[in-house]
C-alpha cells in the first residue's frame, strides 16, 4: 500500500495473529510460517509522515524514518511460534530453519537497540554543536521534538498516568522483553513447561514481585513492569496455536529442550551483539542481567544435565568479560559458592568438573579480566 505505513503495520499484525493460531501440523505450513515470521520480524517499514512508492527502496534499518513491522506482543508471539516449531516438528530441516530464524530474530532486536543508542548519541552531539554555532535548524528541531514525543509516550502507563522507570525508546523495550522472556524460559521447571507453556507467552511480560529491587535500582518495593510496557505487550494472547506432534524419540523432553534452546539464544545474543549497548541501555537492563540472567545461570550450572551445565558455563565467559564492572559481587559468589563447590564436591561428575576447569582456563587466558576480578 503506497503512503499508508499504518495500514501495512495493521495488516502485518493481523497476519501474525492469524499465524499464531493457525494449524501448523504439516511440514509445509511450518516452513511457510517460519518464512513469513522471519521476514516480518526482521523487516523495517516507513513510519507515519513519510511517503512511499512502489519504486522506492525499502527503508534502511539505520534510518530514523524506519520502524520495525513487529513489536511488543507480536514480537514475542513470533518468537513463541518459531520456538514451538523447533521443539515439536518432526522435520529436521524445519527444525534447523526454526533455530536459524530464532537466532536471526533475537539478534535483530539487539542490533536495533545498538543502532538506536548510537543514533541518539550522534544526534545529541550534532545538536549540541549546532546550538553552539547559533541554534538548530527547523528540521533538526522537528526530529528532536518527535523523539521527545515518542519518549514521553513510553513514559505513560496503560492507565494514562506517568510511570516510574521508563524505556528510552521502543527498541529498548523490545530488547528488554526478549532478554527477560528468554531468561524466564531457561528457568522453567518441568511442571510448568507443558507443550503449550514451554514457549514464550506474551502474558509473561510482568516482573514478579520480590525484595531484590526493581529495574530502577530501588529495594524493597515491588517491580511491576506492566507500567513500563505498552498495554498490548501485557495483554494475554487471544488463543494458543495447536501444538504439533513432538518427535517420536522416547528420550525427547520438550521441557528440557526448551531450556536448552533459551540458553543457546542467550549465548547467541551475548556473542553477536554489543555488550556495551546493553550496559548503556538503562537500569532496566542492569536489573534484567542481575535478576534474571544471573539467576538462570545459578540454577542451570547446578543442573544434573551436562548440556545445561556446559551452556551455562559458556554463557558465564562473555558475562564476566563484558559485565564485570556491573557484576563484581555476583561473580565472586559464582566463583566461591558454585564453581569451587562443584570442584570440591564428591557428588559432582567428572564431566562437570572438567567443564569448570575449562571455564577457569578461558577466564585466565584474558589477563585484563583476571586482574579486574581479583583486584
Amino acid at each position: 500500500e503506497v503512503g499508508a505505513p499504518s495500514l501495512i503495520k495493521k495488516a502485518v499484525s493481523m497476519l501474525v495473529e492469524s499465524v499464531c493460531i493457525a494449524d501448523l501440523s504439516s511440514e509445509r505450513t511450518e516452513l511457510s510460517a517460519l518464512k513469513f515470521l522471519l521476514t516480518t520480524g526482521c523487516r523495517m517499514a516507513a513510519t507515519e509522515g513519510t511517503t512511499t512508492s512502489a519504486e522506492a527502496p525499502p527503508a534502511s534499518p539505520t534510518s530514523p524514518l524506519a520502524e520495525p513491522m513487529v513489536r511488543g506482543t507480536h514480537l514475542l508471539q513470533t518468537i513463541r511460534v518459531c520456538s514451538s516449531i523447533y521443539l515439536h516438528t518432526q522435520s529436521e530441516p524445519n527444525r534447523t530453519t526454526a533455530k536459524a530464524a530464532l537466532q536471526q530474530l533475537v539478534i535483530t532486536v539487539f542490533v536495533r537497540l545498538e543502532r538506536t543508542i548510537e543514533r541518539g548519541k550522534l544526534e545529541d552531539q550534532m545538536g549540541g554543536g549546532t546550538v553552539a554555532a547559533g541554534g538548530r535548524d527547523e528540521k533538526s528541531m522537528d526530529k528532536s521534538a518527535a523523539r521527545k514525543r515518542a519518549n514521553s509516550s513510553s513514559a505513560v502507563s496503560s492507565s494514562g498516568a506517568a510511570a516510574g522507570p521508563t524505556f528510552a525508546t521502543q527498541d529498548h523495550r523490545d530488547a528488554y522483553l526478549v532478554l527477560r522472556s528468554l531468561c524466564k524460559l531457561s528457568m522453567q521447571t518441568a511442571a510448568r513447561a507443558a507443550p503449550q507453556a514451554v514457549v514464550l507467552a506474551p502474558q509473561a511480560v510482568v516482573l514478579t514481585r520480590g525484595s531484590a529491587g526493581g529495574p530502577d535500582g530501588s529495594s524493597g518495593a515491588t517491580a511491576d513492569a506492566s507500567s513500563n510496557v505498552p498495554p498490548e505487550a501485557a495483554a494475554p494472547p487471544a488463543a494458543a496455536p495447536p501444538a504439533p506432534t513432538p518427535p517420536s524419540d522416547d528420550s525427547y523432553d520438550p521441557a528440557l529442550e526448551s531450556r536448552i534452546l533459551a540458553l543457546q539464544l542467550l549465548l547467541h545474543i551475548l556473542r553477536h551483539s554489543s555488550a556495551p549497548s546493553i550496559l548503556n541501555a538503562g537500569p532496566q537492563f542492569h536489573y534484567a542481567v542481575r535478576q534474571y540472567l544471573c539467576t538462570s545461570l545459578l540454577k542451570n550450572t547446578t543442573s544434573s544435565d551436562t548440556t545445561m551445565v556446559e551452556l551455562s558455563l559458556r554463557l558465564f565467559v562473555p558475562l564476566i568479560r563484558n559485565f564485570r564492572s556491573l557484576l563484581k559481587t555476583e561473580i565472586e559468589a559464582f566463583v566461591t559458592n558454585v564453581f569451587f563447590v562443584i570442584l570440591d564436591s564428591k557428588n559432582s561428575t567428572v564431566q562437570h568438573k572438567l567443564l569448570v576447569v575449562t571455564l577457569f582456563e578461558e577466564i585466565c587466558s584474558d589477563a585484563t579480566t583476571l586482574a579486574e576480578i581479583f583486584l
